[in-house]
C-alpha cells in the first residue's frame, strides 16, 4: 500500500502521471488528427449520398414516362389490384376475376394423434413402439421421384423437413416442395412451390399401411394445382402460372373472386410532385453543402483523446523558458 507525499510531501503519482501526460502529447495529436479526417469522411459521404438521391430524382425527369403518369382507380379492390403505366390508355375497363393460380396443396384429413393418444406435435416422433422403419414415394408432375425414409428418430418436424428438401433419385434434381407439420391443428401441410394447373405430386409407396393412415389421415394422398382465369372487357385470359399479368400495358393483380371495374386517368399531381421532390432535394443539398463549407473550426477544442479528455495547451507567449514541459500541457476531463 502507498500513500503518495507521506514521507517528502511531494505527490509523486501526480507527477509521473503529469510526465506521461506531456510525452503522450505528439499521440494525442495524432489521434485528434485521425478523429478529425473520420469526421470529414463522414461529412463527404453523407454529401455523395444526397447527391445520389438527387441524382436518381433528375433522371426520372429526363423520360418522357415521368410526365404522362396515369392513376387507377379499382371499384372492387377485394378482387383485383391494377397498376397503370406510362403507356395505359386512359378509360374504364371490366376485369373479371374468373379463378386463381394456386399451387399443388396436400392437409391431413384429421387431426394425427401421437403414440400418447393426444394431439400430435411437431417434436413427437412419426413412429410408434413396435414399428421398423418406414419409406414412402413422392412424385411431382414431371415423373421426379424421390425415396424417403422414416426412421426412429424422425420427428413430425424432420419428415417434413425431408419432404421439403426431396430430390429425385436418379438425377437430384430438386422436386420443388414445401411442408411443414403444424402444431395447432396437428396435420401436415404440403404444396409445390410453382402455381398453375400442371403442377400436382403424389405420396405413394409406404411399407408401412399403418404410417400412411396416420400421415394421409383419409385425405387422398394426390394433390393438383389450378391455372388463374381472368376476363378483361370481354376477353377471357386462362393459363396463368401466377396471379399477376399485364393487360392493355396495366399491371393485374388478381386478389379473389369478383368483378371490378377499373378506370384509367391522367395523374396530373404525378409530374408536379416529381418536380417539387427534386427541388426539395436540390435546396437541401445546397443548404447542407453551404452549412459545412462555411462552420468555422473552433482550434482551441480538439477532439477528445483516448484518455477521455482533450489536450489543453498554454499558449506560448505564457510559457517562460525555464517552465516545465509538464507545467504547459494538461488533460481537461469532460
Amino acid at each position: 500500500m502507498r500513500i503518495s507525499g507521506l514521507a517528502t510531501g511531494m505527490d509523486t503519482d501526480q507527477m509521473v502521471k503529469d510526465l506521461m501526460t506531456a510525452e503522450r502529447i505528439p499521440l494525442d495529436k495524432l489521434s485528434q488528427k485521425k478523429q478529425t479526417l473520420e469526421w470529414q469522411k463522414e461529412s463527404y459521404r453523407e454529401l455523395n449520398s444526397m447527391m445520389s438521391d438527387m441524382s436518381s430524382t433528375a433522371s426520372s425527369m429526363r423520360l418522357q414516362s415521368g410526365y404522362n403518369a396515369y392513376k387507377t382507380v379499382s371499384s372492387n379492390p377485394g378482387a383485383v389490384s391494377v397498376t397503370s403505366t406510362s403507356a395505359s390508355v386512359p378509360g374504364s375497363y371490366t376485369v373479371t376475376v374468373n379463378e386463381l393460380a394456386q399451387s399443388a396443396k396436400f392437409t391431413s384429413g384429421q387431426a394425427i394423434q401421437n403414440e400418447a393418444g393426444t394431439a400430435a406435435k411437431g417434436t413427437d416422433k412419426v413412429l410408434q413402439t413396435g414399428e421398423a422403419d418406414t419409406t414412402l414415394q413422392l412424385t411431382n408432375s414431371k415423373g421426379k421421384t424421390a425415396s424417403i425414409t422414416i426412421t426412429a428418430t424422425d420427428t413430425f418436424k424432420s419428415l417434413a423437413e425431408k419432404i421439403a428438401g426431396a430430390v429425385d433419385d436418379a438425377t437430384g434434381e430438386t422436386l420443388g416442395m414445401r411442408a411443414s407439420f403444424d402444431d395447432t391443428t396437428s396435420r401436415f401441410f404440403i404444396s409445390s412451390k410453382a402455381m398453375g394447373g400442371d403442377e400436382s405430386f403424389t405420396l405413394s409407396g409406404f411399407s408401412d399401411v399403418n404410417v400412411e393412415n396416420r400421415i394421409l389421415g383419409g385425405a387422398a394422398n394426390t394433390a393438383q394445382g389450378t391455372y388463374g382465369s381472368v376476363t378483361f372487357d370481354g376477353i377471357v385470359v386462362d393459363n396463368l402460372k401466377t396471379n399477376s399479368t399485364t393487360i392493355n400495358n396495366m399491371k393485374l393483380d388478381l386478389v379473389q373472386k369478383g368483378t371490378s371495374t377499373v378506370s384509367v386517368q391522367s395523374d396530373v399531381e404525378a409530374p408536379f410532385d416529381m418536380i417539387k421532390s427534386f427541388v426539395e432535394k436540390y435546396n437541401e443539398f445546397i443548404d447542407k453543402a453551404q452549412g459545412m463549407l462555411s462552420e468555422k473550426r473552433n482550434r482551441d477544442f480538439p477532439p477528445l483523446t483516448d484518455a477521455g479528455g482533450k489536450i489543453y495547451q498554454r499558449k506560448k507567449s505564457s510559457c517562460g523558458k525555464k517552465k516545465r514541459r509538464v507545467e504547459c500541457c494538461r488533460v481537461m476531463q469532460q
